[in-house]
């Protein structure tokens, strides 16, 4: 199955109605992240299952694209209706404020 995904543009349009997941490494996440963000590594996503919320939108982002696009596609496969942020964080990044 494809990942399904979002654009940076519509995630700021309601960064509350999404349950945001930063699959980077914990030191990535403090250094700087989406504000409304969990971080779950993407070593540690299927030991995480059960913290996730299988009725809000889940939204994945790595750096730029590929981890949260395997993380997507593992929530998927456990029933999570879940999009990719494209281009990642660095794309994010380069939204105007």
């Amino acid at each position: 199955m494809i990942n399904k995904t979002i654009t940076p543009q519509e995630l700021m349009k309601n960064l509350t109605k999404y349950f945001i997941i930063d699959v980077r490494t914990k030191e990535q996440f403090l250094t700087d992240h989406i504000e409304e963000a969990i971080n779950i590594p993407l070593s540690e996503i299927k030991q995480n299952i059960v913290n996730i919320p299988k009725e809000k939108l889940i939204i994945t982002y790595c750096n730029g694209g590929t981890s949260g696009g395997i993380a997507a596609k593992i929530l998927e496969e456990e029933n999570f209706n879940v999009y990719n942020l494209e281009g990642g964080f660095s794309n994010y990044k380069k939204m105007p404020l």
